[in-house]
């Protein structure tokens, strides 16, 4: 069972193309702010994608709006929470 567990990340890592999913991003007005690497990576890519946000790697306001408008352009279930999905697409 270890080797299949095993394959399975390593397959999930080769689909986000060397950017690991670790956690969901999200934002929650009136709550603590997620602030990361994976933060900025993400805001990178929404701008290379034409979705403008502040790179900072704070996930406020400002990058939750991108990852809306890039989750409805992209067919995804808009909830500003960027999961494994949004995630994959947003790195492929």
């Amino acid at each position: 069972m270890k080797i299949k567990s095993k394959l399975r990340v390593e397959a999930m890592e080769l689909l986000f193309r060397g950017r690991k999913f670790y956690r969901e991003l999200s934002y929650k007005k009136g709550g603590k702010l997620m602030k990361g690497s994976d933060v900025e990576e993400v805001q990178k890519s929404l701008n290379k994608k034409g979705y403008k946000c502040k790179i900072d790697s704070i996930y406020g306001v400002e990058t939750q709006e991108a990852i809306k408008k890039f989750q409805y352009n992209n067919c995804i279930k808009v909830d500003g929470i960027v999961g494994k999905i949004t995630w994959k697409t947003l790195f492929n």
